[in-house]
């Protein structure tokens, strides 16, 4: 493959890493603090770009240039982050896994494995109070976050983000072909966490843990419907 060639094929890369939201174009332009007609001379190949500013995007963007040029090695790398409390931010969170969840989706071939010791998170999208629960129960219990150690989950204010990031994280994810190994504990480990809530007086309302029993076998039930059909799709609709 020549030069030009690998130019456009890194750009094609970093585009589907790129949210729909935000400019492609602007986007290289700010990383390489060029204009954006230098930038589109670049994507189009028109002009060269440097080791530097392949340095960059390739950085940025967590682009593996071993894989662009076709360079066989032993190596594996994995690109992460490890979750912390201070600080935290539900926000970056969720819009974290709904780039990586989006980029995935963009690809020709793609697939995904999931061993689920607990539900695959992208399954609680489809009822925002069951999913308002997980985050609140990892926030409270697993991240031990003072912020929640005083508040009932009914006080927590559900953000609008967890609707609607969590909304597009599951379109994007029921885009992906995927296979996901489950065991009696992937259910029973939310009926746990449910039942510990309600003996140490976490609700304010006593009606809340069956709401929540109800939607988690609602959501079995809409699992077990996709498993049948070999499709994903969401909760109302036909797949």
């Amino acid at each position: 493959m020549d030069s030009t060639s690998l130019q456009r094929e890194l750009f094609q890369q970093i585009k589907a890493l790129v949210p729909n939201n935000i400019s492609f174009v602007d986007a290289i332009a700010d990383l390489l603090s060029i204009s954006t007609d230098s930038a589109y001379r670049r994507i189009r190949a028109e002009k060269s770009i440097s080791l530097e500013e392949i340095q960059k995007l390739a950085t940025h963007f967590h682009i593996s240039m071993d894989a662009l040029l076709s360079i066989h090695s032993s190596s594996t790398v994995f690109y992460g982050s490890w979750l912390n409390r201070n600080p935290f931010s539900l926000q970056q969170y969720l819009n974290s896994i709904l780039n990586m969840t989006v980029s995935i989706s963009k690809g020709d071939q793609k697939a995904l494995y999931y061993e689920a010791k607990d539900f695959p998170p992208f399954h609680y999208f489809h009822l925002p109070e069951l999913a308002a629960f997980k985050y609140f129960f990892w926030a409270r219990t697993i991240l031990n976050d003072p912020a929640y150690s005083k508040t009932l989950f009914e006080e927590w204010e559900l953000a609008e983000t967890l609707k609607q990031t969590g909304k597009d994280i599951l379109t994007a994810y029921n885009k992906i072909p995927s296979i996901e190994i489950w065991s009696s504990d992937t259910i029973n480990s939310t009926i746990r966490q449910i039942d510990y809530y309600r003996e140490l007086g976490n609700f304010r309302d006593v009606n809340t843990p069956e709401r929540l029993f109800l939607q988690l076998e609602q959501l079995v039930e809409h699992i077990k419907e996709q498993t049948a059909h070999g499709e994903k799709f969401l909760i109302g609709q036909k797949p």
